[in-house]
């Protein structure tokens, strides 16, 4: 199977929601992200700021602990 390696910049709207599978005692967290486009507009010398994207994010993953996974809510 091939890894698929995604960054998301933003803010964490919900504290990640931690279990583990029964199989296979894979970690899974559960949460949300709001993230911002921004682009750099020479004329007024500012940030244009585009439309937010609110994204649920499942994450499987077979790490051992959630203290290496660092998300902090706002």
């Amino acid at each position: 199977m091939f890894d698929t390696y995604v960054t998301i910049v933003g803010n964490a709207l919900t504290a990640p929601e931690w279990r583990r599978t029964t199989q296979s005692n894979t970690l899974v967290a559960n949460f949300k992200v709001a993230s911002t486009a921004r682009r750099l507009d020479r004329t007024p010398a500012a940030g244009s700021t585009g439309t937010a994207s609110l994204v649920s994010l499942v994450i499987l993953s077979r790490i051992e602990f959630p203290g290496s996974f660092p998300t902090v809510v706002g």
